[in-house]
């Protein structure tokens, strides 16, 4: 328990310690048809791309996974990861469900960043069953579309993927 934080916000606080050499970053990449065509998932995949290379090259172990099934290790390289986000297409077989439960294998510590076009609130109530095994979730959705942030997830809304960069760098994390 954090006793100071808990008297300052009148509810218990949990201080959860996590072991940064061996942090994990999994970015999510919706390409569902239903929620994309080709200009919406071009952004979905530049917003992605930021995310990813940067946790990359800052030393972050990154699995870069499209909703659909394929993913990439960020060990094998910045250019792998971009050529996966290159070849994506919108797929009328991708189910976010599927995914989520797929990321429930990994260990517990990650963060999962999930990039979407058109995340509805059911979307991210989907999304948000990862909080008892991954302690940071962050949703990014661009365009128009706003929904609500279901507990234990941070929503980004961007209408385009260089607003979503502003966003992120302004976020409390970031500081």
């Amino acid at each position: 328990m954090h006793w100071r934080s808990s008297a300052r916000q009148g509810k218990l606080v949990v201080r959860e310690y996590i072991d940064t050499s061996h942090a994990r970053l999994a970015v999510l990449v919706d390409d569902r048809a239903s929620a994309a065509d080709r200009d919406t998932l071009d952004a979905v995949a530049e917003a992605a791309a930021s995310v990813a290379v940067t946790a990359v090259r800052s030393g972050l172990r990154c699995d870069l996974r499209l909703v659909s099934g394929p993913s990439r290790d960020g060990a094998a390289g910045v250019p792998r990861l971009l050529d996966l986000l290159a070849e994506a297409e919108p797929s009328p077989d991708a189910d976010l469900a599927h995914a989520c439960r797929t990321l429930r294998t990994r260990r517990a510590g990650d963060t999962v960043v999930l990039v979407g076009g058109a995340l509805s609130d059911g979307d991210l109530r989907v999304f948000a069953e990862l909080r008892d095994c991954c302690p940071g979730l962050v949703a990014v959705t661009l365009g128009t579309t706003r929904a609500a942030a279901p507990p234990g997830v941070t929503v980004l809304a961007a209408a385009t993927p260089a607003d979503f960069v502003r966003q992120w760098n302004e976020a409390p994390w970031a500081r």
